[in-house]
């Protein structure tokens, strides 16, 4: 759940931690309770220490309750790990329009998610001596800017969830800095002996925090 708030920061908490005042009204699910973990438009994550309870009403059939949020411990998220690819387009890379050839940005994400899985210290290699794989079940790309023969291209993938036995990589293509084309896939973990979908490996998830809260 996402919810905003307007913060001030106050005294300091020990490292990674912060506190924060809370001056607006903010609405939470009812089941939501004390030492629950929210994460705000911000994208930062709080921990509720405090509730003072102010008003109920029901909007949709839901039912709400309004609470003034105090004493919120700041909690740091995670940054995730962002491979980087740079990439000179071929000649045989572009269509007959001379850009890059609209399919061609899946091979780019794959590209990235190759180096990614290097700089996590878990490649593709290992993991299929482990046993796993990571068959592609959705993709999706949204096209920004065309690319030309020659583009040096900078290719980015990151882990954006982790949740049982499927993950999100997301991917942008970018030429000096302006965003070309974005998007994601979404794997499946199979183990290769049976085909059969199982758990991502501790061994990466455990390399992936900010993919996993």
């Amino acid at each position: 759940m996402t919810f905003r708030a307007r913060l001030s920061p106050g005294p300091g908490l020990g490292e990674g931690f912060r506190r924060a005042q809370v001056s607006s009204v903010v609405p939470l699910f009812w089941h939501v309770g004390a030492n629950s973990v929210v994460t705000l438009a911000s994208r930062h994550r709080f921990r509720l220490t405090r509730f003072i309870p102010a008003q109920k009403h029901a909007t949709l059939s839901r039912i709400f309750s309004f609470w003034l949020l105090t004493d919120l411990v700041f909690i740091p998220m995670p940054t995730p790990t962002i491979a980087k690819v740079s990439y000179a387009v071929p000649y045989a890379d572009t269509d007959q329009m001379s850009v890059v050839y609209y399919a061609n940005y899946l091979v780019y994400f794959e590209r990235g998610r190759t180096q990614l899985l290097h700089d996590l210290g878990f490649p593709y290699k290992e993991m299929e001596k482990r046993g796993f794989a990571l068959p592609v079940i959705q993709a999706q790309v949204d096209y920004k800017a065309p690319a030309g023969y020659d583009d040096t291209l900078e290719i980015l993938a990151w882990v954006a969830w982790i949740k049982g036995a499927r993950l999100q990589v997301n991917c942008e293509v970018r030429r000096d800095g302006v965003l070309l084309a974005a998007g994601h896939t979404i794997h499946a973990c199979i183990d290769i002996p049976t085909r059969r979908p199982v758990r991502v490996p501790p061994e990466l998830t455990a390399r992936c925090p900010a993919a996993t809260e």
